[in-house]
């Protein structure tokens, strides 16, 4: 009796192990959404001196990913991702040393492409719930367009800036069944480098930097073809 009971309970734990990880040859395919919206308004009475202001931002991205487990909840794959962003900015009002009215619009508008490879490591806790960390590098390209009206002078350009980025980012994943996870994760730690160019001039920036508010949380999901 005591060898029937010993033998369940090591069967059992061997389930729950093997349920407890993403085995190697396993294909994840998923991605995730992240979008932000912020405004920022100042008023002051109309007879008063001084800057009226109204500022707003928003931002969509996408990223999608496709990851092969080389072993045991260890996958390398590719990440890409599609950013596109949006800013207003709208100012009146008057001066102390002046009569004149100040009227002044602005906007710009991001389109940001990037692609490079990732890996992933999984440490689950439990048979539902599994921490996960995060490591990508890769190329990104960005798309914008500025336009200005001040004092009815116009002005608009459109450029492009380019360069690399490096990430490390935490996030949890939710296993319903075996086959589909639901996670969200943060930015973590970044780096950009990115360049710029127009007329034989060259601009570089090269930032590092954490961000683990709300304003870099993704939502997404996957996948797991082939998980046993």
């Amino acid at each position: 009796m005591k060898k029937i009971i010993l033998s369940g309970a090591l069967l059992s734990i061997a389930s729950l192990n093997a349920y407890s990880q993403i085995s190697a040859g396993t294909v994840s395919i998923g991605g995730a959404l992240n979008y932000v919206r912020s405004s920022v308004k100042n008023e002051i009475p109309p007879t008063a001196i001084g800057i009226n202001s109204n500022y707003t931002t928003s931002s969509l991205n996408i990223q999608p990913i496709v990851g092969y487990f080389i072993s045991d909840n260890l996958s390398i794959g590719i990440n890409t991702g599609v950013s596109f962003g949006n800013s207003e900015q709208a100012e009146s009002g008057r001066f102390a040393d002046s009569n004149q009215n100040y009227e002044r619009n602005s906007s710009r508008k991001e389109r940001i492409v990037s692609l490079g490879p990732v890996a992933r490591y999984y440490k689950f806790i439990g048979d539902k719930f599994a921490l996960f960390g995060q490591f990508g590098a890769g190329y990104k390209n960005n798309y914008f367009s500025d336009y200005s009206n001040y004092s009815n002078s116009v002005y608009s350009y459109n450029g492009r800036s380019q360069g690399f980025y490096a990430n490390l980012s935490p996030g949890i994943t939710f296993f319903p069944t075996k086959k589909l996870g639901i996670e969200i994760s943060v930015n973590g730690l970044s780096y950009d480098r990115i360049t710029q160019k127009k007329d034989g001039f060259k601009w570089s920036n090269s930032s590092l930097y954490t961000n683990f508010g709300l304003s870099s949380l993704f939502i997404g999901g996957s996948i797991y073809l082939g998980r046993s």
